[in-house]
Formats: structure tokens, C-alpha cells, sequence
């Protein structure tokens, strides 16, 4: 993943024994490159699809500063696969 943008307003909340953050729906970019030359082959955008949005909070956060980070809202294994399918089973240039 070489980025995550934030789309929208908060859509659920991640709640900790010493923090809450808020949960956003997000585009997240990923870059393929040539391992040979390291030249950019492709980038694709994938949204965020995973629901309940809560499904995005990881486990119990130790976070204790003033103002927590926000959450991205994650990808569901099943939009990723699809939308990666298509580098993995092209043909070679």
C-alpha cells in the first residue's frame, strides 16, 4: 500500500480500555513496480467495503495521548483479491 486517503464523514467508532477513534471510509492506493527496472507498472485504487465498520478496529490499544489517530475503514478480502486479480494473472510485458 503506498497510500490512504479519507473519503466522507466518521462511520463507526473503534472503543479501547483507554482511547476511542473514530472510523472513516477510505481509498487506499497500491503501486506495482518492475522489479527489474523499479519502473511504475500500475496503480490501483481500491474503497473501503468492510462492515460492520468496527470490523476495522485492531485489538486493545495502548494509546493514552490526548487525541487519538483516526481509523481507516478496511478492505474486505474478497474486493481486494478481485481487484488484484488482474496483475497476478496477466501476461508478462
Amino acid at each position: 500500500m503506498t497510500d490512504v486517503r479519507q473519503r466522507g464523514s466518521a462511520i463507526g467508532r473503534c472503543t479501547w480500555t483507554y482511547s476511542t477513534s473514530d472510523i472513516y471510509p477510505a481509498t487506499y492506493a497500491f503501486t506495482f513496480y518492475e522489479t527489474r527496472t523499479g519502473r511504475t507498472v500500475r496503480v490501483v485504487h481500491i474503497d473501503s467495503d468492510l462492515l460492520p465498520a468496527e470490523e476495522s478496529c485492531s485489538g486493545d490499544s495502548s494509546y493514552r495521548g490526548p487525541i487519538p489517530p483516526d481509523r481507516a475503514q478496511g478492505v474486505r478480502t474478497a474486493t481486494l483479491i478481485d481487484a488484484l486479480r488482474p496483475l497476478m494473472t496477466s501476461a508478462a510485458r
